[in-house]
């Protein structure tokens, strides 16, 4: 977005389709797809037949809900410009991981490790890896774990970030094993 008004509607549309996504324990992009999200800032449309003019509104479910993506486009463009966001912030998240290996080459193994865990679950569960866990929650994890990653404090850690209690449950003991292991032989 090259204005923060965009931004503005851009987190108006997000946050709706967060909070629909956890009531409907969907992965949010199969609730809504970014690139809708995207099209509805630049475009901000302003009735239905706008909306529907945005090709990946025209998904079922995006198609289901699209009252509340007007509502959340509506906001967004009524938002005060004191209530808009920045469009540089500070990022708060970890550095891209293809830089890793250089910066913080343990958490990059971690990272590795922990992707390997999560491909192997949602295999051994069949279903997309992205929907056992978010990738996002993977990276913060392997970037910043805790003090002691015992599978206890590694559910926390999860709990905090945003996973889901099942999802949490799922990954914590495995992940744990496998960054002992790392540490076992030395990687960490």
């Amino acid at each position: 977005m090259r204005n923060r008004r965009g931004l503005g509607i851009v987190r108006e549309v997000w946050e709706a389709r967060e909070k629909l996504a956890r009531e409907l324990d969907l992965s949010p992009g199969r609730v809504l797809p970014d690139s809708a999200i995207v099209d509805m800032a630049l475009g901000q449309p302003r009735t239905m037949a706008e909306l529907f003019e945005i090709p990946a509104v025209k998904g079922r479910n995006a198609r289901r809900h699209t009252t509340l993506w007007l509502r959340a486009v509506s906001r967004g463009r009524q938002l005060p410009d004191s209530a808009l966001p920045e469009q540089n912030l500070p990022g708060e998240g970890p550095p891209p991981a293809h830089r890793w290996a250089e910066r913080d080459p343990e958490a990059a193994a971690r990272l590795s490790s922990a992707r390997t865990v999560v491909a192997a679950l949602a295999d051994e569960h069949v279903l997309p890896s992205e929907n056992l866990v978010q990738p996002d929650l993977v990276r913060r994890l392997s970037w910043s774990p805790p003090a002691a990653p015992d599978p206890e404090a590694i559910r926390a850690a999860l709990l905090a970030l945003g996973a889901r209690p099942w999802q949490a449950d799922l990954v914590s003991v495995p992940l744990a094993k496998s960054w002992l292991r790392l540490e076992t032989k030395g990687e960490l």
